[in-house]
């Protein structure tokens, strides 16, 4: 099964495969919308590539302390 939404109202376009495990996120849409200013930030700063990672997993919170004794960063969990 795949997807597509977003689109200017959103600022981000946004293609999906569930089959395949893939989210693609791109900036489509003026700076003033927040998560098109989020995103075309990100390609200032770092360039394209890798935004995020998500992983299902059975134990969160088990995962959540195993990746902090890790000392993993993370930008949200």
């Amino acid at each position: 099964m795949a997807g597509d939404d977003g689109g200017p109202d959103f600022g981000l376009r946004i293609t999906w495969s569930w089959t395949a495990g893939l989210e693609v996120l791109s900036p489509c849409g003026p700076r003033a919308i927040p998560h098109c200013e989020m995103a075309w930030k990100f390609l200032e700063e770092k360039g394209e590539g890798l935004f995020a990672m998500v992983f299902g997993v059975k134990d969160v919170v088990g995962t959540i302390e195993h990746a902090k004794s890790l000392e993993i960063g993370r930008a949200h969990v």
